[in-house]
């Protein structure tokens, strides 16, 4: 799918499932905490909304084990995951060589798999460019020279099977500070200079925003991480022309559709002038939980000078749930008038 079909599917949006009783079709489309899968999540819940089923999005609702117990449960019918993520984490320990064992794996707790939609989001580890170049650190091996080197997970990383406990024993890497944290958290302390590397994703529109260097993975630590859907067996009997649609994402997105898409629009640039402009924890952290992952669609380009006043004008847009949000001639960074 080109880029442009795909984001018009998703700007024309701004519940077991079941029929409902008037007949029609229910579908609870999940996500986890992070862009990519509210994007993903998104575009699933319009193309199934596209064919009258009601369809329910549940944006951000936890990490990996959050969404995988809900879907076993029957809370939720279908959320995008990684083929990485179920062989390493959720079904670790497992003889799984290839995605015809994943699926007969999925199958037995109630559950099928899609065909890859298109593109790989492997982990990878980053530091900033210029950092980087004066370290001469260009490979994961390479980090074992430099000890005292501050390392900031995510939280998630911090447990998984193939993440950090696992990689430092591949590589052998002798540093002792390393933190969990939220991964929005992360990107903030590089940019602020009190990290100095961090996992990323392959496809983070942050990697170019925030001038990182992603480091070669030279023991080939990291499996693939392809993207799917994964949904219960039962949806296709409830709901099959919205999962039909759902299905069309298969192999229709690419990598470069993805990072294209994670950054859209001024994502980055934006969240980065807010970073740089609230001074207090507490009034970011009431920003995002205000905003939720919506914000980026409203922002408009985000560039340059302007961006305060387009991350401003995403508050205003959500003034029904926030009150306190942006007043017209305010915005981040310009004084009491942004906050209400």
């Amino acid at each position: 799918m080109r880029v442009g079909l795909l984001v018009l599917l998703l700007v024309g949006a701004c519940g077991g499932a079941s029929s409902s009783g008037d007949g029609v079709p229910r579908v609870r489309v999940g996500s986890k905490k992070f862009t990519e899968s509210v994007i993903l999540g998104e575009a699933a819940a319009q193309l199934a909304r596209s064919t009258g089923a009601r369809v329910t999005h549940r944006r951000e609702l936890g990490g990996t084990a959050v969404l995988w117990e809900a879907l076993r449960r029957g809370e939720l019918d279908v959320y995008p995951e990684y083929t990485g993520t179920l062989r390493q984490e959720l079904l670790s320990g497992r003889d799984l060589p290839d995605d015809a064992a994943l699926r007969a794996a999925l199958a037995e707790s109630g559950l099928r798999m899609s065909e890859p939609l298109g593109f790989n989001n492997t982990y990878a580890l980053g530091m900033k460019e210029a950092e980087a170049e004066r370290l001469g650190i260009r490979r994961i091996s390479d980090l074992r020279a430099h000890p005292s080197l501050r390392f900031g997970f995510s939280n998630e990383f911090m447990d998984r099977a193939d993440g950090w406990p696992a990689l430092r024993d591949s590589y052998r890497l002798p540093q002792r500070d390393v933190r969990g944290l939220d991964h929005d958290l992360a990107y903030r302390g590089m940019e602020s200079g009190s990290l100095q590397l961090t996992d990323l994703y392959s496809t983070d529109a942050e990697i170019e925003a925030y001038g990182l260097r992603v480091l070669e993975d030279d023991l080939r630590h990291f499996p693939a991480y392809d993207a799917v859907l994964l949904y219960r067996d039962d949806l296709e009997a409830r709901a099959p022309e919205a999962l039909a649609a759902m299905l069309r994402l298969e192999g229709r997105v690419s990598e470069e559709d993805m990072v294209k898409l994670n950054a859209r629009p001024g994502w980055s640039a934006c969240r980065r002038a807010a970073w740089r402009r609230v001074s207090s924890p507490r009034r970011w952290g009431s920003l995002r939980r205000c905003a939720g992952t919506d914000w980026p669609r409203a922002c408009g380009s985000g560039r340059g000078s302007t961006c305060s006043w387009w991350v401003c004008r995403c508050w205003r847009r959500w003034r029904s749930r926030c009150p306190w949000a942006c007043w017209p001639r305010g915005g981040l960074g310009w004084g009491a008038g942004c906050w209400g």
